[in-house]
């Protein structure tokens, strides 16, 4: 049944798009029945022409399907390439023969977005010292184990799989703790990711000592959190973007935690990324030698050319 849902939603939501009318370039897929979807027949050869919402929607009720996303970020649709799963990933290819993707984005933009946006000295000192901070968390998950790698202790390679694969966890991690994911939710990617199993009580005290590490930014979780539980509303005070949370309000009082203190973050992390993506698409187009090169993509903190 899991492999029939998983089917179901590439075949619905990345595929069916792709569908159609072959004078207009999107080939007719046909024979697929969801539990033996052959992706490879189904996708190669095929091109994608989304529908892009360039204007942030306010919130629930208000122009949503004619918008963008909740976040503040500009989306795309039929096919939603931005939120597609690493298996379609692996079929996105450049449409020369000899050409390739290279895919940009800012380094740990979120991350930095949140420390500046709360003015926490500590994590902006981290970031000021150069502190890979994807690297610290893994420090800290793999601490009783003689290290995030076997071969080279806490001490990353950029070369070693293992360093990447546990650096990669301390990402996830690190995304789950700012944006208020629980003890089940930081456990679960480090179990399916990494094979690495960490009991409850370890995990919560792990989430604990965040607010004792960086309180400046706690508090400034709290206080988003109960202003917008109190004006049901949020603005971004530099863009002027905003998102309405009235009818939120009456749901799941964590989801709405994590949501309130996800939205600023991700918001500038977004809008940092459309300045350099102007300027690179500027520069490929001013001489003819580079506009065989453009700027196709844009996954809302990341561009790909």
């Amino acid at each position: 049944m899991q492999d029939y849902r998983y089917d179901s939603k590439i075949l619905n939501t990345y595929l069916r798009p792709l569908s159609g009318d072959p004078e207009l370039g999107f080939p007719v897929l046909k024979g697929s029945k969801g539990l033996a979807l052959d992706y490879r027949r189904a996708v190669v050869g095929k091109k994608a022409y989304p529908t892009w919402r360039p204007v942030p929607s306010c919130g629930s009720g208000w122009g949503d399907s004619e918008g963008g996303t909740k976040q503040g970020r500009i989306t795309c649709v039929n096919p939603a390439l931005q939120t597609y799963p690493k298996l379609m990933k692996n079929y996105v290819v450049s449409s020369h023969r000899d050409g390739y993707l290279l895919w940009c984005d800012l380094n740990q933009i979120e991350l930095r977005a949140a420390a500046y946006i709360a003015d926490d000295p500590i994590m902006l000192g981290e970031y000021a010292r150069g502190i890979d901070r994807h690297w610290l968390r893994a420090v800290e998950i793999f601490a009783g184990d003689g290290g995030v790698c076997p071969k080279h202790g806490d001490k990353r390679d950029k070369k070693c799989e293992t360093c990447d694969l546990h650096r990669q966890a301390g990402k996830t991690t690190n995304f789950l703790i700012i944006y208020l994911g629980g003890w089940r939710r930081y456990v679960k990617p480090l179990r399916q990711d990494v094979g690495y199993k960490m009991d409850k009580n370890r995990a919560q005290a792990t989430i604990a000592r965040t607010p004792r590490i960086y309180p400046v930014f706690t508090g400034w979780q709290n206080e988003l959190i109960a202003s917008v539980s109190r004006d049901g509303y949020w603005q971004d005070p530099v863009l002027g973007q905003g998102r309405w949370f009235t009818k939120s309000l009456a749901t799941n009082r964590e989801e709405l935690a994590s949501t309130i203190v996800n939205v600023p973050v991700q918001n500038m992390a977004a809008n940092a990324m459309l300045s350099p993506q102007v300027e690179l698409a500027k520069w490929l187009t001013a001489k003819p030698s580079r506009r065989v090169s453009r700027v196709i993509h844009n996954v809302y903190d990341a561009v790909v050319v």
